[in-house]
């Protein structure tokens, strides 16, 4: 643990160096907070309707073509295999660009100023 720590000091200072500032700034606690709750809200509502949504898309086209291959049976295991890949698909289709887009806010928050984003009440 104690090492990570100074691994984490050292990447600070190193950033702050590159900034040329001497000191890293940071938003206000505030701000970061609400910064970092709205990318778990939007992050997490667009992972779970990814999911959903691709689970069921891939549901009926697995049971559709299963079906084609050997009917009953067919369809029971192609839905499941394509619930299993559309579900795992509709989570990185739709949560990834989620995750990418509010982070980008979020790494904005944290390297401004105290009280000059959006978040700033």
């Amino acid at each position: 643990m104690k090492k990570s720590l100074t691994t984490l000091a050292l990447i600070g200072t190193a950033a702050a160096t590159l900034l040329g500032t001497g000191t890293a700034t940071a938003a206000s606690p505030a701000e970061n907070k609400a910064s970092l709750d709205n990318f778990n809200t939007i992050t997490g509502a667009a992972t779970i309707g990814g999911t959903l949504a691709g689970t069921g898309v891939g549901l009926v086209a697995g049971c559709i073509i299963g079906g084609v291959a050997g009917s009953v049976p067919g369809c029971v295991a192609g839905a499941a295999t394509g619930a299993a890949l559309g579900g795992a698909i509709g989570t990185v289709a739709v949560g990834g660009p989620a995750a990418l887009a509010t982070l980008v806010d979020v790494t904005q928050t944290h390297i401004a100023p105290p009280e000059t984003t959006h978040w700033a009440q």
